[in-house]
This record gives structure tokens, sequence and C-alpha cells, in this order.
């Protein structure tokens, strides 16, 4: 990704964060921002024990705790999403009014993808509510290959 389009969406994932934390009257504290900002700059999934590591330095040492009570706030926030099956957080690039996020995983390289798609997502809810199930709030996460490492297969 290029330096300006990188800084773009920088910027505009924490002026998200800012307007969420607000409306929310939350706070985005400077930890709480410094983490989020990483993950925006990252662009694809980041474990947890990977944060701690590159925000962890001489004059402050972050614990695993404090690092995953980071993380939780954010996804409560709806500004990071969890990939349970990565077991790392990508940062949201659109607001969720209804849960309505589906993940795309690419299980080669696993850069992952978010889509919000409402209309998809009522009719999984209803065909999990015909099996007799309830479809909990959250996201769908979907495995595939991307484009770029289905090219490289020729």
């Amino acid at each position: 990704m290029a330096k300006a389009a990188s800084e773009d969406c920088v910027r505009l994932g924490l002026q998200l964060a800012e307007r969420i934390c607000q409306q929310r009257k939350m706070r985005l504290t400077p930890l709480r921002r410094q983490v989020l900002v990483h993950l925006l700059e990252a662009q694809k999934p980041v474990k947890a024990y990977d944060l701690l590591e590159s925000l962890s330095h001489a004059k402050r040492r972050l614990t695993p705790a404090t690092i995953y009570r980071i993380l939780d706030f954010l996804v409560d926030c709806g500004l990071v999403h969890k990939i349970a099956s990565l077991n790392s957080y990508l940062p949201c690039t659109c607001e969720h009014h209804d849960n309505s996020l589906l993940l795309f995983v690419c299980s080669r390289c696993k850069k992952a993808q978010e889509m919000d798609d409402p209309e998809l997502y009522v009719a999984l809810k209803k065909r999990f509510g015909e099996l007799g199930m309830a479809l909990e709030n959250g996201s769908i996460e979907m495995q595939g290959i991307c484009h770029a490492c289905s090219q490289e297969e020729g």
C-alpha cells in the first residue's frame, strides 16, 4: 500500500474511533490509540503477542493482560475485529450498525478483508433460525484463497 494511502487509512480510522468513543462517552487513551494506530498501519491481521512485542520498549514494558484489555475495548467499540480462526485482530474499515459483518480470510497468506452485507447476514440469520439456532452477534468468518495467492498457483 502506498504511504499516502496508509496515512489516509490511519487518519480516517482515528477519526472514526474518536467519533465512536465520543458518542459512547468512552476514552480513547493514548495507549488505546497507539494500539489502534499499529493495527491500522499493519493493514493485516495482527496477533496480540506481536502487538505486545512491537509496543513494549525499555521505558514501558506492557503485559499481555494490558494488551488484551485494550483489544477487548477496541472490539467492544467496533473499531477492531477479532479473527478467531487466526487468533488475531484486524482494524475495522466501516461502521457496523447491526453486526452484519463478514470476514473473508485467505487460508494461504492469512490476509483478511471485511464486508458489511446486511442482506446476506439476514439471510444467514434466517437459515440459522430454520435450523433451530440463533446466530449470535459478531462476525462470520469465511476461508478462501485471495486473488494474489490464486495467481501464484498459475
